[in-house]
Order: C-alpha cells, then structure tokens, then sequence
C-alpha cells in the first residue's frame, strides 16, 4: 500500500509522495520514498536533491517516477515490477536479504527439553 504525503523525520522538511514499505522477509522491510517529480525548475531540482539526501538518510530508498507520454502508467508498472523483484528475494536469494540479529538472553524454563 502506497502512503502519501507521510512525515519522514524532521518535520519542516519537504515531504515524500508516497512511502511504501516492502516485505522482504518477516518483519524486513525495504522502506520506499516515491517521488513524482515532473518538470522543474532548477531552484526546485535542488530543492529535490535535498529532500531525496535527507530521505536516503533516513533509510530510505528514493524512487523518482515522471511522467511520460501515457502519463505515469509505464512508471507505476516499472515500480510494481521492482515491488514484486523484491518480495521474491525470499525464495529466490534469502541470503541477500537476511539479517543478523544479537540475543540478548534467553529464558531457560522455556526451552524444550531435548
């Protein structure tokens, strides 16, 4: 599901079109700005260029989409392409994906007895 106009860190800033959070493996997500970004000015492109540095240092990975002759249809395709590329990582290559997690302890009276 696509979030528009969410607040990504501080809030005086410029915000994303869209945010999207991708499931890549339980509870691993691929966090998304979406930038519809049409014809602009130079003030504006650095404007962009600022606001997409901020959301990369957020953790996000920005995806600019323009239109193009059929508007914005060929754009949304390539981006639900790019979505499904994504989830399929799981099956095709979960060692690209995973993660490390550190345990911080363990309850003994709940483990199974071997």
């Amino acid at each position: 599901m696509l979030l528009p106009q969410t607040r990504v860190g501080i809030a005086e800033r410029r915000r994303p079109d869209f945010v999207a959070f991708v499931p890549l493996q339980y509870w691993n997500y691929k966090w998304v700005a979406i930038q519809l970004d049409g014809a602009h000015t130079e003030d504006q492109a650095i404007s962009d260029k600022q606001r997409d540095t901020d959301l990369i240092e957020q953790g996000y990975e920005v995806i600019p989409i323009g239109p193009t002759q059929t508007n914005y249809l060929r754009e949304v395709q390539r981006l639900v392409e790019i979505f499904e590329d994504w989830m399929n990582l799981a099956k095709e290559k979960p060692s690209d994906i995973a993660f490390e997690a550190e345990v911080s302890g363990v309850e003994s009276d709940r483990l199974p007895e071997m």
